[in-house]
Formats: structure tokens, sequence, C-alpha cells
């Protein structure tokens, strides 16, 4: 999942006053962004830093998976189509 289209999409619908949050909107994206970015893992006593897409299992992981098919389906699909989409983690 590409964050970097997600998290602009996130932000246009936050600055564009399609949500309501309840702390400031610089606030809220920067702790979307911190939380993102900061995954590490462990594989045979070495750690590791993800450096692309969102780690499975974390708790924001659907939520931005759900908000990136949002973003996908309004802004990237071009042709009018009947699709369905299913979500398993939500």
């Amino acid at each position: 999942m590409p964050l970097v289209p997600t998290l602009d999409f996130i932000e246009r619908k936050i600055y564009g006053n399609l949500t309501n949050i309840p702390i400031p909107k610089g606030h809220f994206l920067n702790i979307i962004r911190i939380s993102i970015s900061n995954n590490f893992f462990k594989f045979e006593e070495l750690y590791y830093k993800q450096k692309f897409g969102i780690a499975m299992g974390r708790p924001l992981s659907p939520v931005l998976a759900y908000l990136f098919m949002e973003y996908f389906e309004s802004e990237v699909l071009t042709l009018p189509r009947e699709h369905l989409r299913y979500s398993s983690d939500m």
C-alpha cells in the first residue's frame, strides 16, 4: 500500500473539513506519520526497520488500507466500473 498518496488523501479530507477530529489537524497527521514510519521488527536476534508499506497486525493498518481504497476508488479509477470491496480486517 503506497503511504504517500494515502497520507495526502487523509490530509485533503481533514483540511477540506470533510471530517471532524477532536485534536489539532496538524497534530493528528503527525501522529499518523510517526506511527507508520516507526515499524521495527526482530528476526533472528537482529532488528530491522520496515522501509515500505505498513506492518501487518498494527491497529492502524486496516484503517489506512480502507482509506487507501477510498482514495483509489474516488481519485484513481477513471472508468465507470462496478466493483465490490471486501475487507477481512474490519
